[in-house]
Formats: structure tokens, C-alpha cells, sequence
């Protein structure tokens, strides 16, 4: 496979499932509630990691959401980063044209990815219309959602002993901000968490490749005299999980996982 993707051997590459998130979802009971959003689920949640998409969709449901999964492709990231801008522009439109009814009828898109968030709010405005971003400021994180329904009452966590943690602030939650967001709505569900500010090496997908990889690892060995291994590491990025793993060999959670944790909300797999 190296030869013909120049991707790394030795890069640390995230598992398929073969029952993806939406045919998932898709197989669930509906309910109707007075408060409705739309999730964005992006390629990870959906076709690698769906019990992240689970979990996201049980925590909404657990604050009073009725969660909405329309037709949706990945959010393009890649071919944002590589420069693939007419693909990046068939799959943003895509994107937008089914999730901008939503919005028009008042309706938040949340998103479980700083990818995902990122391009919904900002990103996507560097190659379409103006047109399309009337769905920008109806764009909300997982983590700035959930602070806003513990502030109204509506999230509780159990009183579990205090945990300590550290939390790897990624580049895109940089970039969006969420630093504060999710370090307040860690402490809040009891965790004791040190901020971890120095990159991973990852740069989504770049580190993987063998050009690459070897300066992705002299990166991440910096990074690594920072991290305590008797302590669990959050990261909200999932290209930035897998450098960490594969180079630190240490386990790395989203924090949702924890979130959900500690306020003892569960989903079988």
C-alpha cells in the first residue's frame, strides 16, 4: 500500500466498520420533540468510529432533542487541504443544499467533528457563493451545545470522583476557539484537566504519508514530553488521535466519550 498511496507502513490508520452510522440511525425509533437539530456526521463518525455517532446522537436525545440525520456527504476536509477545490465545491453544495431547509425553519446543525464544524462555519465560504452561507451561523460544536444545556438545567453528571485529564487542544479547535468551551465543560462534569497547547504532527493526513512521517514524528516527540501516561488524554480531532496514538502509543478519547461518561449515559455498540 505504500507504494501506490504513499501512505506510511508504519502510520496508524483508523479501522471500517461495516455498519455504518446512518444505516444505524437509520434503523432507530423516532420520537417527536418540541426541540429539533440536525447532526452533521462527517466520514469518521459515520464509517470508523460510529459508536462516536451513537454517542452524540444519545447525548442529544438525553438533553431533549429530537436528532435529524438528512442526506449528507463527508464534510471534504481533505480536498480542501490538498487543493482539490472543484471537488471540494460539488461536496459543500451537496452538503448545503440539504441542510439549508433545516435552517431556514430555524433548525441548529451540530456538529461532533472540528472539521466539520469548521468548514459549516467558515470554511466553506473560501470557495462558494455567498449564497450558501446563510447555514454559517446556525452551526454549532457538540461541546458548545452541551455547555449551553448545562447552563439551562438540562445536563447533569453524576458525582463520580474528580478525574484528572489532560486535554490536547488540537489546531481546529484553536482555530474555532474551543479551548475554553470544552475545558469549562470538562470541569463542570468533575475532571481536573491540564491543556495541552503543542501540535501533534499530524496536520490532518499529511503526517501519514512517507514524505512526511518523519518530520510528523520528530513533531509528535515534542509533544510526547509534555504528556503524563498515567493520566487520560482527550483530543477532539480524530486525525490528531490517531498521530498520538501511533506515535506516543498512549490511548487518547474524544471528549464526548467522557462527557457522556460522567453523566452516565451509555449506547450499546
Amino acid at each position: 500500500m505504500q507504494y501506490t498511496t504513499h501512505i506510511d507502513s508504519r502510520a496508524l490508520l483508523p479501522d471500517f466498520h461495516r455498519e455504518t452510522f446512518e444505516s444505524w440511525f437509520n434503523k432507530q425509533p423516532t420520537s417527536k420533540r418540541n426541540k429539533r437539530i440536525v447532526y452533521f456526521v462527517d466520514s469518521f463518525a459515520n464509517y470508523n468510529e460510529p459508536s462516536i455517532g451513537k454517542l452524540t446522537t444519545k447525548l442529544l436525545q438525553h438533553v431533549g432533542y429530537e436528532v435529524i440525520v438528512p442526506p449528507q456527504r463527508e464534510s471534504g476536509m481533505p480536498a480542501v487541504e490538498y487543493g482539490m477545490l472543484d471537488e471540494a465545491r460539488r461536496i459543500a453544495e451537496y452538503n448545503l443544499r440539504q441542510l439549508e431547509p433545516f435552517t431556514q425553519n430555524g433548525c441548529r446543525i451540530v456538529c461532533s467533528s472540528p472539521a466539520a464544524t469548521f468548514l459549516l462555519k467558515s470554511g466553506y465560504a473560501t470557495i462558494l457563493d455567498q449564497k450558501f452561507l446563510s447555514i454559517s451561523d446556525s452551526v454549532v460544536d457538540l461541546a458548545e451545545l452541551l455547555l449551553e444545556e448545562y447552563d439551562h438545567g438540562n445536563l447533569e453528571f453524576s458525582p463520580k470522583t474528580a478525574e484528572r485529564v489532560q486535554y490536547h487542544y488540537c489546531c481546529l479547535s484553536k482555530a474555532l476557539a474551543l479551548g475554553p468551551v470544552t475545558s469549562k465543560l470538562l470541569n463542570v462534569a468533575g475532571c481536573v484537566q491540564t491543556q495541552i497547547e503543542e501540535c501533534c504532527g499530524g496536520a490532518g493526513v499529511w503526517g501519514t504519508f512517507k514524505e512526511n512521517y518523519a518530520m510528523s514524528s520528530e513533531i509528535a516527540a515534542k509533544l510526547a514530553q509534555r504528556v503524563t501516561k498515567d493520566q487520560g488524554l482527550l483530543t477532539e480531532s480524530e486525525t490528531c488521535r490517531l498521530q498520538i496514538e501511533g506515535h506516543l502509543n498512549v490511548p487518547v478519547r474524544f471528549p464526548v466519550e467522557l462527557i457522556a461518561d460522567r453523566a452516565e449515559i451509555k449506547t450499546k455498540s
